[in-house]
């Protein structure tokens, strides 16, 4: 199939006469033009524009390295979509992708690619359109699932058809699709000393620990039950957080590091440092009655009650936590919540955006978009500094 080039660089061609491959309608007359700094590559494929750039020097070598690119292109494009289906692009998306994933990936995707592969599994990819995706999408939620499990089954097909780009369909048709909207669950503001009052009240010395680091710290529960005692300074009162715990097959763990991949030091008031003494004393004596000796400084800061040497399992502590939170008080207060007091108290309190933020891990302080309303008095603290500039 022949491409007439445009005269001059910057030159497109105006007529277009469509042809039809294997389901894909493509224009014939693509072209490519010098424009700032680059070659830029045009083709009509469904009736849509695809754009490319090569990077190559306004010469006759670089010219024709631009229209190599625009030929491998449309041969792309144009026979590679014969047939394929999405359950094929899945099997391919997977054996590219899935070697970089973590184990905790690893698991969800296997959960909600079944339901994505059952919907769409012997459909042919040149054939998906965003209404077909819609009204999958719509069928879903009439089922009765959350808009939140519908949107992970959709961030599965729209990553494979994503990475479909790259050869087999030009633009992916889940890039148009209106997802449903999920309802943002109000991050209710508790009196910090209430909570701490609370936890105190837990006869259980594991939860009732952990818990109380969990407040001071912020961390996440996969990061808090990684810890081990080389990571905890009780002389200087801080906590070092390099990992996390996550589920690996069935229900093994593995260890990764922290879903930011950063290493955060956090200080510890002196209430906690003072929980942690006592905790340690505790946990030795577990140890020493398990027949295993003074903990190792690698041993786990919060054992497995059965093995001093192993980690608590995320789902007992969470199981642990909802026999105990009724009883002392904080009837429907998950435990990931006691990380939201942390930051909406730090921010209640007038520590800098940036520093809870670095505390809870995030790369930047766009967390305030769900603990903003944690600082009404600051906000109103920066009109009053506007006010007093504007007097004589």
């Amino acid at each position: 199939m022949g491409f007439r080039r445009p005269l001059y660089p910057t030159e497109y061609p105006t007529a277009s006469e469509t042809v039809h491959h294997f389901g894909v309608a493509v224009n014939d007359r693509g072209s490519v033009r010098y424009h700032r700094g680059g070659w830029e590559i045009r083709l009509q494929v469904d009736g849509k524009r695809v754009t490319r750039r090569v990077k190559a020097p306004d010469t006759r070598a670089g010219r024709r390295e631009a229209e190599a690119e625009l030929d491998r292109l449309t041969q792309r494009l144009v026979n590679k979509t014969d047939g394929m289906t999405v359950d094929e692009l899945l099997n391919r998306y997977e054996a590219a992708r899935s070697g970089g994933w973590s184990p905790s990936t690893r698991l969800a995707h296997s959960t909600h690619v079944k339901p994505v592969r059952k919907e769409y599994g012997q459909l042919e990819v040149s054939k998906l359109t965003a209404a077909v995706i819609e009204e999958v999408n719509a069928g879903w939620i009439d089922k009765g699932l959350s808009p939140a499990t519908v949107r992970r089954r959709h961030s599965i097909l729209a990553a494979a058809l994503i990475y479909a780009e790259r050869g087999v369909i030009a633009v992916s048709p889940a890039r148009h699709v209106e997802l449903p909207k999920i309802a943002k669950r109000p991050v209710e503001i508790i009196d910090l000393g209430q909570v701490l009052e609370c936890i105190a009240k837990i006869k259980h010395d594991r939860l009732r620990t952990a818990a109380r680091l969990s407040v001071a710290t912020g961390v996440r529960r996969g990061e808090l039950l990684a810890l081990r005692w080389m990571d905890v300074d009780l002389d200087a009162g801080s906590v070092r957080v390099t990992r996390a715990l996550a589920r690996g097959d069935g229900r093994t763990l593995v260890v990764k590091g922290t879903k930011t991949g950063s290493v955060k030091v956090l200080s510890i008031d002196e209430a906690t440092v003072a929980a942690l003494k006592a905790w340690q004393r505790t946990v030795k004596a577990e140890s020493l009655r398990a027949g295993g000796g003074t903990p190792a400084p690698n041993s786990p800061v919060f054992p497995s009650p059965g093995d001093p040497a192993a980690p608590w399992h995320p789902e007992h502590l969470t199981k642990r936590w909802v026999e105990n939170r009724d009883g002392i008080g904080l009837p429907g207060v998950r435990w990931h919540d006691l990380r939201h007091l942390h930051a909406t108290a730090l921010l209640g309190a007038g520590v800098p955006p940036t520093t809870v933020a670095a505390r809870l891990g995030h790369s930047n302080t766009q967390m305030l978009d769900t603990y903003g309303h944690a600082i009404p008095a600051h906000d109103r603290l920066a009109a009053e500094v506007i006010s007093q500039a504007a007097k004589p």
